[in-house]
């Protein structure tokens, strides 16, 4: 968080936390570049025809994690998770009043080899991943967070680890099997 400093984000949070829409303001200025990185990272898992645009993503989930009076973000990380979150439920909304199907119009399902990969180019349905992300957090929430990040909000395992406060290898390691347990829910 170089450039941006640690303590200026600190300082934002708990104003945010007392009420100071100035500072919420300031804090979502501040954090904008890895907000419109998120949310362009999850655009490109959407179909070309999507009406929704990154900031408009960015605008909504703003909307959402701000809708209490005094909303509370216990550091950036937090904070990112959230905006990570209220994206990926916005763009279930918007395939929910789009109609979608929950499969493939050929009754296909998309092998999952790269989780990511295959969310980003082509394939896996935001509907049936949100179902299979919802089963996920019944035994695992912690992957759960972690599949979301992952796949919804496009961080690298370096950053999820320090969101979670994981070690990378655990991690990863974790990931390996709840990725091929997500695989063979989507198959």
């Amino acid at each position: 968080m170089e450039g941006t400093g640690g303590g200026r984000i600190e300082r934002l949070l708990r104003a945010v936390e007392e009420g100071d829409r100035a500072a919420r303001d300031e804090l979502i200025e501040v954090l904008q570049p890895e907000l419109r990185a998120c949310a362009s990272r999850m655009m490109r898992g959407q179909d070309r025809g999507h009406t929704l645009q990154a900031t408009a993503l960015v605008n909504e989930a703003y909307l959402k994690m701000f809708s209490r009076d005094h909303p509370h973000f216990s550091d950036r990380k937090h904070l990112l998770a959230t905006a990570a979150r209220a994206m990926r439920q916005i763009l279930i909304d918007h395939a929910r009043r789009k109609g979608r199907d929950k499969r493939h119009a050929d009754g296909e399902r998309t092998p999952l080899d790269n989780i990511a990969l295959e969310y980003e180019g082509n394939g896996v349905d935001v509907l049936s991943l949100d179902e299979v992300l919802r089963d996920l957090a019944t035994f695992d929430a912690e992957m759960a967070r972690v599949a979301e990040l992952r796949v919804f909000g496009g961080f690298s395992f370096e950053e999820i680890a320090t969101i979670e406060d994981l070690s990378l290898r655990t991690l990863q390691r974790r990931w390996s099997s709840t990725k091929a347990w997500m695989a063979s829910r989507l198959l």
